[in-house]
């Protein structure tokens, strides 16, 4: 998953995760993306509302004071930060004591501008609740990490982490750190496309789903009436559209920005299991809501693999004489999904001419030949796990082989 999957907004909130750890409920806010945790120096990943603990160390330094003390809180990597990047903060915290400490540590943030109040664009943030234990004098290094919006107005990051007890809530230490962050220049025009990207892909019936979302900016400070046009069509290796694929008719939807806000727009995208595209691009185009004027456009492709193993045929050749042969096939639906008026098809390598079958409706054009369900002696919806098997008898002259190749619904088999 990637960074932006992270931030769910509702209402103008940024929605919380919930863990629950050894030691009760963590909650974690969905902008803080990662948390890592540093123990006796090595770093190891650690989710919030899981226990990080630290090696007994040596005996606290003489500034060490109180039962926790917190040696430093800082924002690392680029200061100031550019609107549109992660912010990454580390904690390094001191156990003065010698006996074992449990602790939590509580993250608060909070963006500031040059009003009250969240500034435009940006999300208010959800307290993030990490469980910590303290070896004996052992240190504890923690850290989390916050997206800035591309839309977000603010001047100004402040977070703040405060050390408590686990039980009784009795806080050891606090402190805060700054961040400047730096308004994003790279906004051009009335409206940018930030990104237009496909993310999750779904396994449905009969096929996937192929989810897109589209991120834009107002680069005004005046709102916007304007209209999202999405274009999309599948590619092959020729032209015109694939076979088995759908022709795709263009949609538009309003779309209204605030001032200097952004708007998010995601839908899918259904590919056929008999789409025989290798890829899927899509076009955004961001016009006026009245007149011609375009104010963005952004293309996205969206490479089609099919799935191999989703099927297993295999080809049994029962008996053959000079001129003629009898044989069966038996195809399994390996996959997760039932497969709805199946088809199977297959190519002889040799001269043969299919002259009757049975438990399939058999269709022969030159080499290629398919064969589908009839609902009696098949069904003609193959479940996930089900076998279907027919037969046909045929004619040869020069060369009876046997074919290798098979595919179910456009999808290719394993065969065996």
């Amino acid at each position: 998953m990637n960074a932006n999957a992270l931030v769910f907004q509702a209402k103008g909130r940024i929605g919380v995760f919930r863990f629950i750890g050894v030691r009760g409920v963590a909650t974690a806010a969905a902008i803080a993306i990662a948390t890592t945790a540093a123990i006796g120096g090595a770093a190891t990943p650690a989710m919030a509302g899981t226990v990080a603990r630290s090696s007994a160390g040596q005996a606290a330094d003489s500034t060490c004071t109180g039962t926790v003390h917190i040696n430093s809180l800082a924002f690392t990597g680029r200061t100031p930060i550019n609107s549109g990047d992660i912010a990454d903060i580390a904690l390094d915290a001191q156990n003065c004591t010698n006996q074992p400490q449990q602790a939590k540590v509580t993250w608060y943030a909070r963006f500031t501008g040059s009003g009250t109040g969240i500034p435009t664009g940006c999300p208010a943030v959800d307290p993030l609740v990490q469980l910590v234990d303290f070896a004996p004098q052992g240190q504890v290094t923690t850290g989390t990490a916050y997206r800035i919006l591309a839309g977000c107005t603010a001047t100004d990051l402040q977070v703040t982490a405060t050390i408590s007890a686990v039980v009784g809530g009795a806080v050891f230490a606090q402190q805060t750190a700054d961040l400047v962050i730096r308004p994003a220049s790279s906004c051009m025009g009335t409206i940018q496309i930030n990104s237009l990207a496909f993310s999750t892909v779904t396994q449905v019936s009969g096929g996937i789903n192929a989810a897109i979302s589209l991120i834009a900016q107002n680069c005004t400070s005046q709102a916007q009436q304007a209209r999202v046009t999405f274009t999309g069509r599948f590619i092959g290796s020729g032209a015109g559209i694939p076979p088995g694929c759908a022709a795709i008719d263009p949609f538009g939807i309003a779309a209204n920005f605030p001032a200097a806000g952004q708007f998010t727009f995601s839908t899918g995208y259904f590919i056929s299991n008999t789409c025989t595209a290798t890829g899927l691009q899509v076009t955004a185009t961001i016009s006026a809501a009245t007149g011609s004027t375009v104010y963005a456009v952004q293309t996205a492709d969206f490479v089609i693999r099919p799935p191999s193993g989703a099927c297993k045929a295999s080809y049994l050749r029962q008996s053959e004489w000079a001129g003629g042969f009898v044989a069966t096939i038996s195809v399994t639906n390996t996959s997760a999904l039932p497969q709805a008026n199946w088809t199977l098809a297959f190519t002889f390598p040799g001269d043969q001419k299919i002259i009757n079958a049975w438990n399939a409706v058999v269709t022969q054009t030159g080499q290629a030949v398919s064969a589908r369900g009839t609902g009696s002696g098949t069904p003609t919806v193959l479940g996930a796990g089900a076998s279907a098997t027919f037969g046909f008898q045929g004619t040869w002259h020069l060369d009876d082989a046997s074919p290798t190749a098979f595919t179910l619904n456009g999808v290719s088999c394993t065969t065996g």
